[in-house]
């Protein structure tokens, strides 16, 4: 047993000795979280995004009303037109991210008791600066809820014909321009990030396949596939350290309860390292399975289910796509990261990892005699 861990030690040492591994684990996390990061963080925060204002109505409530928009964190009314088409064009020259249309008939709507509507054109090219307008205009809307009630309650009292309170009186009509599907970055850049492991786990199983034949004997292979997996499995945790220890904080995203995602991301590693080996094992070739290997990784996030629900896959990915270890550990991570409170089931990543130990020994057992490994 103390040869094991010896031998385990050595793997550590002389993987975290080679640039390769110093820039797999360390840098590469590093700078691609910087990437993304930089892709959300900066527009993350409230800011003063630019909005044109155009006033149709022109009286003293729809004044009232771009008063209330311009107090708002995240807008500069930066320009007061005269037409839609003039905010269309500001919008083609990147100088807005927003155009509110207040209508003729704005105010006599208010005073009839009835729903005024106002459109807001917004650009959701950058998705969370349109969300964060997204969330000020609803608080405008809130305050003329409010405002009714108030109204309602304090003037005239409660009758039994006092329903009518409960009619919206402004609300925000939204056109979405330039990315009408409003997909939400809280809920993509986890598993984006995950699939960047995903990736360098990919060719980290594949580099130490290869790597250090001499001082890690291939012979016998079950031993040599304990050590390397057991190392390997240990330098795992430093790009997982950096990416949810330290940018999922860093950005802001949900990260759930540790505990059960530690033994979650143990098992993707194994299993994600396995793949690697099983691409050397029936390869024979390091620069071959790299190769093939980042190209399974590039397209392992697609399938996934991730982004695009498995149930609408055709019949034949349903099921097929639980190869790819990135599956089943998406599927389970999503529930730990956003506390939906859905029972855990280990039992997929527990059986791809198995799977995957399985088939690395068979390979290596009828395809390395053959090479005389």
């Amino acid at each position: 047993m103390k040869s094991f861990f010896d031998s385990v030690a050595t793997e550590i040492r002389l993987s975290l000795k080679e640039r390769r591994f110093r820039l797999l684990l360390l840098l590469l996390p590093i700078l691609l979280s910087i990437l993304f990061a930089s892709i959300f963080l900066p527009r993350r925060a409230a800011q003063k995004f630019s909005t044109a204002l155009c006033d149709l109505d022109n009286t003293a409530s729809s004044r009232a009303l771009i008063r209330r928009i311009e107090s708002l964190q995240a807008v500069s009314v930066d320009h007061r037109i005269g037409s839609v088409q003039e905010g269309r064009e500001l919008f083609l020259s990147g100088k807005v991210r927003a155009v509110v249309v207040v209508p003729k008939g704005f105010s006599e709507k208010l005073k009839r008791r009835q729903t005024a509507r106002v459109e807001v054109f917004e650009d959701f090219v950058y998705i969370v600066p349109g969300r964060t307008l997204l969330k000020g205009f609803y608080k405008v809307e809130s305050w003329y809820q409010n405002q009714r009630l108030y109204d309602y309650f304090q003037r005239q009292g409660v009758m039994a014909s006092g329903g009518n309170f409960l009619s919206q009186p402004v609300r925000v009509d939204f056109r979405s321009l330039f990315n009408p599907s409003l997909e939400y970055t809280t809920f993509i850049l986890p598993g984006v990030l995950f699939a960047v492991l995903f990736q360098m786990l990919s060719v980290q199983g594949v580099i130490l396949f290869f790597s250090h034949r001499k001082e890690i004997p291939l012979k016998p292979f079950g031993r040599f596939l304990a050590v390397k997996l057991t190392a390997h499995s240990l330098l795992a945790f430093i790009p997982f350290v950096i990416v949810y220890g330290l940018f999922f904080a860093l950005i802001g995203l949900p990260q759930g309860n540790p505990l059960p995602l530690i033994p979650l991301f143990l098992l993707f590693a194994l299993a994600t390292l396995l793949m690697g080996a099983l691409t050397g094992a029936i390869t024979g070739d390091s620069l071959l399975a790299t190769s093939l290997i980042i190209l399974i990784g590039a397209t392992g996030f697609t399938f996934s289910g991730y982004t695009w629900p498995r149930m609408a896959f055709p019949a034949l990915l349903k099921n097929a796509v639980f190869i790819l270890p990135i599956t089943p550990f998406l599927q389970e991570a999503n529930k730990i990261l956003f506390s939906t409170r859905f029972p855990l089931n280990f039992i997929p990543m527990l059986l791809v990892t198995l799977g995957y130990l399985v088939l690395v020994y068979i390979t290596q057992s009828l395809l390395g005699r053959s090479r005389g490994e």
